[in-house]
């Protein structure tokens, strides 16, 4: 429903997208945004910024995964049902 195919999906997910060099840079400053605590490298901010977002769209993406993290906390303390379909982890489908 989303456009991508289930093999882009996975590669979104995994960080590194081969289809589509705009969202690659995307997923590389998530992935490295979100490992490093809110402090991605300075490259990956750079690469953002080369692959034609803005310092909006740059708000918008630290919203984006602000708003994920407080959905995974308020998950982890009620423990309330999700009501969409799990993904698979990465690591089942990557073994």
């Amino acid at each position: 429903m989303n456009g991508f195919t289930d093999e882009q999906i996975l590669e979104i997910r995994s960080g590194e997208v081969s289809f589509d060099a705009k969202l690659d840079a995307l997923a590389k400053f998530v992935k490295d945004a979100t490992i490093k605590r809110g402090k991605p490298s300075a490259e990956a901010v750079e690469n953002l910024f080369a692959a034609g977002y803005n310092k909006a769209n740059l708000v918008d993406i630290l919203i984006v995964i602000g708003d994920k993290i407080i959905s995974n906390f308020l998950h982890g303390v009620t423990q309330i049902p999700i009501d969409f379909p799990v993904a698979q982890p990465l690591e089942e489908v990557y073994a």
